[in-house]
């Protein structure tokens, strides 16, 4: 996956000047480099799931079709990362500049929003490069017909079914109100919190609804009626669908799980008895047994992911399992699920590697005091070198070289490596530096 960066290299775009570049290539020359990048993140190199590789949503993934502002993109993408580090082998999110291999012609405007989608791949590149996230391929752009002919009839219906309801749902939901602004005629949506990381938005009513919009008064707030003839929230209910669709896909065949922080996910698929994974839940249930866990720069948290491979896989088939197996529902359930099997098991691993630096320190201090006595003895005979003199006093003295040993023994607990929740040990450890 890392090849992408390999191809935007040979176009001699870099992270330094990719704005220059994009407005320097004609159309050919973008249409080469996207179809080169999309070649690479096809969907025949997803790897089928062991269990632990997660889709998600758009809004979850960064996709600017919920909100174009690159901070906000960013901010989605960190809080997703999060529960990535904990809880996955990899998240499968859209590639940023999928997109634009459906349009025809690129010009200024494009240009500017290919520019924004190079600077994010580059921002994610140290998770890209771990493994954290992987890039995909939305391939499901089909309408319900053509999908009927590559799914199970009753499947699709069931779908359609699902999609009608909230379109119902969120029609009922919201409430919408005439803004004539700077944009042009515009409805503003509050209510939105189930399908949006944003409560309100703006939406730009085309040419087709200018005649009904000059009815209507600046601040009017809108019927169920117009709400459905402005198709106010057909773009919100699409997009979910369409999340939805891709999520049966890519667990039809790579068997992935889907992860999501979208209320209206969360409701329609716990209804359709569908099974996911709310990833507010599981988050607020480990912080509630390591506190400001999140708080933990994401840097370490990969170092840690790398250093510790086998036992985060341990601690994570643990986690996953308890989860599982309490079928747990909400923030409430997973908390307690944690304290009843998670806790206990924590505290009694940290007890046993505190007695075990207690033993290690003492069976250290006893052969130290032995051990400075011959250190004496050498340094006056000759027996031990002048330079190593040098070496232990430019570290802080015998002192600081007896404390270094400490650590390094302290440090050295192999036995508990297998410990279902040594990884998490780890992470309270990191926290105290």
């Amino acid at each position: 996956m890392s090849n992408i960066y390999d191809i935007l290299y040979n176009f001699e775009i870099t992270i330094d000047n990719y704005a220059e570049k994009i407005f320097e290539f004609n159309e050919d020359k973008i249409f080469e480099m996207l179809d080169e990048l999309y070649d690479e993140i096809g969907p025949e190199n997803t790897s089928q799931s062991n269990g632990y590789v997660f889709s998600t949503n758009s809004d979850f993934s960064g996709s600017r079709k919920i909100c174009v502002e690159l901070s906000c993109r960013k901010k989605r993408l960190l809080e997703l990362s999060k529960f990535a580090l904990l809880f996955a082998d990899t998240i499968l999110i859209e590639f940023p500049l999928t997109i634009y291999l459906r349009v025809r012609n690129i010009d200024d405007e494009i240009k500017n929003m290919i520019i924004e989608d190079i600077e994010l791949i580059y921002w994610m590149r140290d998770f890209i490069d771990s493994g954290i996230f992987t890039f995909s391929v939305n391939i499901n752009h089909l309408c319900p017909d053509c999908y009927m002919k590559v799914v199970n009839i009753n499947e699709c219906r069931r779908l359609l079914d699902i999609k009608s309801n909230i379109n119902e749902e969120l029609i009922n939901s919201v409430e919408c109100y005439i803004d004539k602004n700077d944009y042009g005629n515009t409805i503003q949506i509050n209510g939105l919190s189930s399908v949006n990381s944003h409560d309100t938005m703006l939406l730009i009513l085309g040419d087709d609804y200018k005649s009904d919009i000059l009815k209507l008064r600046n601040g009017q707030k809108l019927s169920k009626k117009l709400i459905r003839k402005f198709r106010v929230v057909d773009d919100f209910v699409d997009g979910i669908f369409d999340d939805l669709l891709t999520s049966s896909w890519l667990k039809s065949e790579y068997n992935t799980k889907y992860v999501t922080n979208r209320k209206m996910d969360i409701d329609v698929l716990s209804r359709e008895k569908q099974y996911l994974t709310n990833s507010n839940v599981l988050m607020k249930g480990i912080e509630h047994i390591v506190p400001n866990i999140f708080d933990i720069p994401l840097e370490d948290m990969i170092y840690l992911r790398k250093d510790e491979h086998y036992s985060f896989k341990v601690y994570r088939d643990s986690i996953m399992k308890v989860a599982n197996m309490q079928n747990i529902k909400d923030v409430n359930e997973c908390r307690k699920a944690f304290d009843d099997e998670i806790r206990p098991k924590l505290n009694k691993l940290e007890l046993q590697i505190d007695r075990h630096k207690r033993r290690t320190i003492n069976r250290t201090i006893a052969g130290t005091l032995a051990g400075v006595g011959l250190f004496s003895v050498g340094t006056v005979t000759n027996l031990i070198p002048h330079s190593f003199v040098e070496q232990i006093f430019s570290l802080g003295g015998l002192e600081a070289l007896i404390n270094l040993g400490l650590k390094v023994t302290d440090l050295n607990t192999p036995d508990y490596k297998d410990d279902d929740l040594y990884f998490l040990w780890r992470i309270k450890e990191f926290q105290k530096k």
